[in-house]
């Protein structure tokens, strides 16, 4: 399973070039749309869910996508979207790919879906460095996240830098629909 985000970004030609194409805010709608066809719940702002600092998260086990909009002022409003907030959308959404590649959408059981080899060229061609990585790494261990879920964490960030939302799209439709 690991494989059928490899095979999409190749196809698609990304790896060697910045994901800028398939970046509009057309393909940021397909991609929530995407995530919706898995059965997951795409909320925007949820005043219990978006403290201070929470670019957004994702639960498998209660099938729930959430973006804290970066501009967003007061609970459930939509405002402008951002480039943080649709790399968030990006990050989060990844997580549902990860959700779907063991076995299935919300059984609380991710799984990465690159190989450390092909992660680390994708990293590269969209210029993550390692310092970069390894904040990341840092700051997630030091919450309490356990090998796996860090390696889930860092994968997510390298796509949401490097895959683009019809990519992340089209896989999330191939793989992971109901």
């Amino acid at each position: 399973m690991k494989n059928f985000l490899r095979a999409a970004v190749l196809a698609a030609g990304l790896v060697c070039a910045p994901a800028m194409a398939g970046n509009t805010i057309e393909d940021h709608k397909n991609l929530w749309a995407a995530v919706e066809r898995t059965g997951v719940t795409v909320q925007l702002n949820h005043p219990e869910h978006c403290d201070s600092g929470i670019a957004g998260w994702y639960s498998s086990l209660h099938g729930i996508l959430m973006i804290c909009q970066d501009e967003s002022v007061k609970a459930f409003d939509h405002v402008g979207w951002t480039d943080n907030d649709l790399d968030t959308l990006r990050h989060e959404a990844h997580h549902v790919l990860q959700d779907c590649a063991r076995g299935r959408v919300g059984d609380g059981m991710l799984e990465h879906t690159m190989t450390s080899q092909f992660l680390a060229e994708v990293a590269h061609a969209n210029g993550m460095t390692r310092d970069e990585i390894r904040s990341i790494q840092q700051r997630y261990a030091a919450q309490g996240a356990n090998r796996n879920t860090v390696r889930q964490e860092v994968e997510a960030f390298i796509v949401a830098r490097g895959i683009d939302a019809s990519t992340l799209a089209s896989t999330l439709d191939k793989h992971c629909t109901l």
